[in-house]
């Protein structure tokens, strides 16, 4: 079983087909009673060959009972790269991988006047990426 949790409770997850098992809201409210199942598939893409046991809900995709499809976040993807902040100290050209197999290049400059977490996000929903990678 996998653990899906955010601010407002867990969710108990079979880990073979994505489907939510049992939530348990925090006290601060109910928001993800509606999440029906999560995005397995999507997640073992943007993190391949890594096994996790918790997963915070802006990493990973969800479906809800209307069929609604929510994207994981990605300025948390950005952000958060094996559990550290990607830092530059010049101009980085960076792979961006869609779910398709499509691979896209992008330069990432710490001087542009944007954050550095905010241009991958920014690349990631241009090209709908699931993961990025920096070259040299």
């Amino acid at each position: 079983m996998i653990v899906v949790y955010g601010n407002y409770g867990e969710m108990l997850v079979n880990e073979r087909n994505g489907r939510v098992i049992r939530y348990t809201p925090s006290d601060e409210g109910s928001d993800y009673a509606d999440i029906v199942r999560v995005d397995l598939k999507e997640f073992a893409l943007a993190y391949p060959g890594e096994t996790h046991s918790h997963i915070d809900i802006v990493d990973i995709g969800f479906w809800t009972n209307t069929g609604e499809y929510c994207a994981p976040e990605p300025i948390y993807r950005a952000t958060v790269v094996r559990d550290s902040e990607i830092t530059l100290e010049k101009p980085t050209e960076f792979r961006f991988f869609t779910p398709d197999g499509d691979i896209f290049h992008e330069f990432v400059d710490p001087e542009a006047g944007t954050e550095v977490p905010e241009q991958l996000a920014m690349f990631m929903e241009m090209h709908n990426a699931i993961r990025f990678q920096p070259l040299g």
